[in-house]
């Protein structure tokens, strides 16, 4: 089980910062192949976005863009000494849906605006508590746009929206066969 919270934003949107909130809850599975080498597969619901502050570019607006996904990430892992992991992989995220809310008032995106695909790359490390429970810190980007190119989006650049989020959570592991460290 993995519960946890995103703090994204999205590249190409004009605003800057990791503002916007979101859940990362899911499930995972850590298959050992090699000594300390684990092989993870995810299927997370993970909320991404961008948010505007007090200090952006645009003060008179309050943007806030959601964005929902499943996720499928699969990374390789390292444990050292039984504690400390650390892990890289690559994500298939199938869109699901937006919310807008421009100045407290919901507008509505087409769902074409978005493309229904978003392949990340993933970095995290963490550190075992006790042999089940897990914590977890992690960064992802997009290794494309995720709007697509002839999209209306209100806050709109030539080169398009990229996702990035940092990520922390905490993982609960059930061992699959010999301990699922080792």
């Amino acid at each position: 089980a993995i519960a946890g919270l995103n703090v994204s934003q999205i590249d190409g949107d004009s605003l800057a910062g990791f503002h916007k909130p979101g859940m990362h809850i899911g499930g995972t599975v850590m298959i050992p192949f090699y000594n300390n080498w684990t092989a993870n597969v995810e299927i997370l619901y993970s909320q991404k976005g961008s948010k505007t502050t007090q200090n952006n570019k645009f003060p008179n607006d309050n943007f806030d863009l959601r964005l929902d996904y499943v996720e499928i990430p699969v990374m390789v892992r390292y444990t050292d000494k039984d504690r400390f992991a650390f892990g890289a992989g690559m994500s298939y995220g199938r869109y699901l849906s937006n919310k807008l809310v421009v100045n407290s008032l919901d507008e509505d995106l087409a769902d074409e605006t978005f493309k229904d695909s978003d392949l990340m790359i993933k970095l995290d490390g963490g550190y075992f508590i006790t042999p089940n429970w897990f914590v977890n810190i992690g960064w992802a980007r997009s290794l494309s746009r995720v709007d697509n190119q002839d999209a209306e989006i209100p806050i709109n650049t030539e080169n398009g929206y990229i996702n990035r989020i940092v990520f922390g959570r905490i993982m609960y592991v059930l061992p699959i066969g010999a301990a699922a460290r080792n």
